[in-house]
């Protein structure tokens, strides 16, 4: 009998996975009022990677201050949440996986109260505003429309303030991504305009 192609082995760049089965990213809202991880979120990954070979792809993690805007989801911008997504990495490594931290900016998404209590402005992609927003019970129904984004606030949002942070922890690899990803999207931005 053959064994189905979700149970091969399959390389993924330089990732050896045992099989093709992958944990996709899923917002748990197990961090503090500070964006750091509970220490139930090292528990909950290291057993999902009990399968040696298994992939997993963490949660969305807001990669700065402006870039939140729901309460409770992780950050990746301090020392201490740092600190708490290092315990969890390793934790996953020792059983023989692999993780992949998916970076997140809510922009227009933002819950408007929780960003501005944070002192920041509701920003996107344009002044159009989210459809639909969940709203947190006391807050207003409705999100105002999101400031527009200019291409030099783009630019700084993405390479000074959180590039030099987020890529201080990372391989060169994944420096080079982050990148040409930053560079390709305000260039093509900048061309519509």
């Amino acid at each position: 009998m053959t064994v189905s192609k979700l149970f091969q082995p399959i390389k993924l760049g330089d990732v050896d996975l045992k099989h093709r089965v992958v944990i996709p990213p899923l917002t748990r809202f197990r961090a503090n009022k500070q964006h750091i991880l509970l220490p139930i979120v090292k528990e909950m990954y290291a057993q999902r990677a009990s399968m040696p070979g298994t992939l997993l792809i963490a949660e969305g993690t807001f990669i700065d201050p402006r870039a939140e805007g729901y309460p409770f989801v992780p950050g990746i911008w301090s020392d201490e949440q740092i600190a708490a997504w290092k315990e969890v990495t390793s934790a996953v490594h020792k059983k023989g996986s692999f993780i992949y931290l998916q970076l997140g900016a809510l922009g227009r998404n933002a819950y408007a109260a929780v960003i501005n209590a944070q002192n920041y402005d509701l920003v996107g992609a344009s002044d159009i505003p989210a459809p639909e927003c969940p709203q947190i019970p006391g807050t207003p129904e409705e999100n105002p429309p999101p400031q527009p984004l200019t291409i030099p606030e783009i630019k700084e949002y993405c390479t000074i303030s959180f590039y030099s942070r987020i890529t201080h922890h990372t391989s060169q690899k994944t420096r080079e991504f982050f990148q040409m990803f930053v560079v390709t999207e305000t260039e093509s931005r900048k061309e519509k305009q």
